[in-house]
């Protein structure tokens, strides 16, 4: 049986978080701490997967609002395409 080296573990471990990442974020438009909550990933690392996915083109942001967690406004993202002409960045778009 071949060993895996330390570093080809974190390896796995983070292309299986970014992918449960990518997951979270195709359902439905979601903040990062939602994504936190539904997948148990931390919100660090996170951001980082979604700075990497933003260089890639695979994610935007579709708009802010007050995430249900947090309570605070917050940029929901989304990796689906069927989201990305639903797009509503900017605070005053949905205030009136």
């Amino acid at each position: 049986m071949q060993e895996i080296k330390p570093v080809e573990r974190k390896r796995s471990k983070d292309s299986n978080e970014l992918l449960r990442t990518f997951s979270a974020f195709f359902k439905e438009p979601s903040t990062m701490r939602m994504v936190e909550v539904q997948t148990g990933i931390l919100r660090p690392n996170i951001c980082r997967y979604v700075a990497r996915l933003q260089k890639s083109g695979k994610i935007k942001l579709i708009k802010f609002g007050h995430c249900p967690y947090t309570k605070h406004i917050a940029g929901f993202y989304s990796t689906n395409p069927a989201f990305e002409g639903k797009a509503q960045i900017g605070l005053q778009y949905g205030l009136f």
